[in-house]
């Protein structure tokens, strides 16, 4: 498992809740799986603007 899971949706711009509870698992060195319970909002940008949303959610 990897040791800061709230580190992990900040490197794809996105902030949970603080009640949203988060377990990311390091398959391998390139690979990383998350499972998120619900969708949330992004995170904003130095300008003060949400960056582009999702269209969609991402699965495999």
């Amino acid at each position: 498992m990897v040791r800061e899971p709230r580190a992990a949706p900040a490197e794809f711009a996105l902030e949970p809740p603080d009640t949203t509870e988060i377990t990311v698992w390091d398959s391998s060195a390139e690979t990383r799986y998350m499972v998120l319970p619900r969708r949330f909002r992004r995170a904003r940008t130095a300008r003060g603007r949400n960056s582009r949303p999702h269209s969609s959610p991402v699965t495999r």
